[in-house]
């Protein structure tokens, strides 16, 4: 049997030992599958927070992005007080961002203004790097990008159970979007940007969080999220892309984007039936209705397909009941 662990308590352990400072509160802000979060105010009045990386699985590189993405500059990131990403469960403890998350408060205009031209501002050039870590290290890659996602694509696609005539098809029509140029375009992204992981502060700057999904590729890959995944704050992802391509003076390529949706359904779709598969309840998954189930995915997939030109994808024969529908299984978050 195993003993579930008491992370709150862990976190006092950790952060007196770490950074020398009594603990006078602990509280638990987030209990999820990927991370755990525990906020502490200590002896001096200062409040930080206590992050444990306590995925199962590392879908990028394994390893704290914060510190880099700190002392890079470019946006607002949550101040590091110290990490360790040597030891399992990883730590990082950072700064107590006060503020609401745009999910809660909403996006004003001013705030969508803000949050495009700050993507713009992140969007650094790879300068040949096709990966995270060569991109830190300011190496060229030996392998182009164009040809690292498109294996990955299939991988995804094949993993979850679709017919390969259909993946080769798909492969076919992104290796005409991305042309061998493509690796003269590439950027920085987060990777992972939606309202959940925006934090306006009091004096109006949007911080960045949840760095773990970094990655180097085209820009278009930073707006799938906010595109599909914004629900009430869906009218306000126009000005934040508008900001964007003013401040940056190219407008966004609209098959890359399509390109990215198909390949951010297949991770989820991916993701969510080996997770459901291993006996995690689908409302983990949903997050109270924030996350799309399977049969979603796949429709937006579809939608996707076929913006590009290509027909619908027949659905996998693995994906029924609660691999494929939250509402099939008991406990599920209403949508």
């Amino acid at each position: 049997m195993t003993t579930k662990t008491d992370y709150i308590a862990k976190a006092r352990t950790d952060y007196e030992a770490a950074l020398g400072i009594a603990v006078r509160d602990a509280s638990l802000i987030h209990d999820g599958r990927q991370n755990t979060i525990v906020k502490i105010e200590d002896a001096g009045g200062q409040q930080n927070c206590v992050r444990y990386r306590t995925a199962v699985e590392f879908w990028y590189e394994d390893c704290i992005k914060e510190p880099f993405m700190a002392a890079l500059g470019v946006v607002d990131v949550p101040a590091v007080r110290h990490f360790n990403d040597g030891v399992r469960p990883q730590i990082l403890i950072s700064e107590f961002v006060e503020g609401p998350l745009l999910h809660v408060s909403g996006v004003s205009d001013d705030a969508a203004t803000r949050v495009g031209r700050a993507i713009a501002a992140l969007h650094v050039p790879s300068n040949g790097a096709s990966t995270y870590l060569d991109f830190t290290q300011g190496k060229k890659s030996s392998e182009t990008w164009v040809s690292q996602f498109l294996a990955s694509l299939r991988e995804e696609a094949v993993a979850s159970g679709f017919d390969e005539s259909d993946v080769a098809d798909l492969n076919h029509r992104c290796g005409q979007i991305f042309p061998a140029s493509t690796q003269n375009t590439l950027v920085l992204v987060h990777n992972d940007i939606h309202f959940k992981n925006l934090i306006q502060r009091p004096n109006g700057s949007i911080c960045f969080i949840d760095w773990d999904s970094a990655v180097i590729a085209p820009p278009e890959k930073d707006f799938v999220k906010l595109l599909d995944w914004s629900h009430e704050n869906t009218g306000t992802v126009p000005k934040i892309i508008r900001a964007y391509e003013d401040a940056t003076g190219r407008p966004l390529n609209t098959d890359i984007v399509e390109a990215f949706r198909i390949y951010a359904c297949l991770r989820q779709i991916h993701y969510q039936a080996a997770s459901i598969q291993k006996g995690v309840d689908s409302a983990v998954l949903a997050q109270q209705g924030f996350f799309d189930d399977n049969k979603k995915h796949h429709q937006r997939m579809c939608q996707a397909l076929n913006r590009l030109g290509l027909p619908d994808w027949r659905l996998p024969n693995a994906f029924s009941g609660a691999a494929w529908s939250f509402s099939s299984t008991s406990g599920a978050a209403p949508k």
